[in-house]
């Protein structure tokens, strides 16, 4: 998502002028591929690929270069070498090697380890050779900082393109509370979180809606109250059948999607503090901060009673204002110009 949004932003800005390069992820499935791997060629960086992008960024005398994943670090590296006075800007979803450290303590296997230890190093190949460091919330440029002693340059917070349709139903919403995000170890420990200590505390019933959620609808059902939904080709539906949005997240990098959308669809949120890192522009306004089990439950409890409309405006002029494509393509002008331009 946050690659097309910044796609569709910085082609708003440039139009023509932007040029695009889709690289094809690659397996590793030899011993050549798992040393290029740990040597920071990831995501369908390869020599080849790097090779063919250099040629093109000489050919048509390319002056910047967007990257639109801290995995990219070995493509930095190269086109810093080998293409000198292009100014290269590289994009951080997340703080990558924070984020698969928290996944390696999960699951402590080598495959887990070797993920982490390939992204730390295409990751400080990045820091190392981009020009501009972008990252979406304060705390992941002082990771960055602490991590590789160089933190971001810009702040710019996640942004989302509009998908709602502009259609609530004025029937009864089916679900009480709606969990959406995919299977990776953040979201399964939150909601394990949620199902064990919370929902026995309040009242309704939970739809879980995500890419993978589908493997653990046995395990997540168990209680009655909960119906799992696996990837869904319309959200609108989803957050239109529900009267609240919960997103009990403890560990992670970047910001979190699910909040955006339910501010998008003008959805109030019960969220922990973690949740909630880089919307610091809408603070609690988004709905309600909880911590504990104990405070989870009695904002459930609040929410669910709470007289206001299932679709709050207000919410989603939030969105608009922070969020949306159109912001999104305000705080990217900014990060074409270069120092001195951005001086002037």
């Amino acid at each position: 998502m946050l690659d097309r949004l910044n796609y569709e932003a910085f082609h708003a800005i440039l139009g023509a002028e932007l040029e695009t390069c889709f690289l094809e992820k690659v397996g590793v499935k030899s011993l050549g591929a798992l040393l290029r791997a740990l040597n920071g060629f990831l995501d369908g960086v390869t020599p080849a690929s790097v090779n063919q992008i250099v040629a093109r960024v000489q050919q048509a005398k390319i002056r910047q270069v967007i990257l639109a994943t801290s995995s990219l670090g070995a493509l930095a590296a190269a086109l810093r070498q080998r293409c000198p006075g292009v100014r290269i800007i590289t994009h951080f979803q997340n703080v990558e090697t924070r984020f698969f450290w928290g996944a390696f303590k999960q699951a402590r296997t080598l495959k887990a380890l070797g993920v982490l230890l390939a992204n730390a190093r295409a990751e400080r190949q990045a820091v190392r050779n981009s020009h501009a460091l972008v990252t979406l919330t304060q705390r992941d440029s002082q990771g960055l900082q602490r991590l590789f002693g160089r933190g971001a340059d810009h702040i710019v917070p996640l942004c989302i393109p509009d998908t709602w349709d502009g259609n609530e139903a004025a029937t009864e919403p089916a679900a009480d509370m709606l969990f959406f995000g995919g299977a990776f170890y953040a979201n399964l420990h939150g909601l394990r979180w949620f199902l064990k200590h919370v929902l026995p505390e309040v009242p309704g019933t939970l739809w879980v809606a995500g890419r993978g959620m589908d493997a653990h609808r046995q395990e997540l059902e168990s209680s009655g109250r909960v119906r799992v939904w696996g990837a869904v080709d319309d959200i609108n539906q989803l957050y239109r059948s529900c009267r609240l949005v919960i997103s009990p997240i403890f560990d992670g990098s970047g910001m979190k999607t699910k909040v955006a959308e339910a501010l998008m669809h003008g959805k109030r949120v019960v969220s922990t503090s973690e949740a909630l890192v880089g919307y610091e522009a809408v603070g609690t306004r988004v709905g309600w901060r909880a911590d504990t089990p104990q405070e989870f439950a009695r904002c459930v409890r609040g929410g669910l009673a709470a007289p206001q409309a299932c679709f709050d405006p207000a919410l989603r002029e939030l969105y608009l204002q922070f969020y949306s494509l159109e912001a999104g393509v305000r705080y990217r002008r900014a990060l074409l110009l270069s120092p001195d331009e951005a001086r002037a």
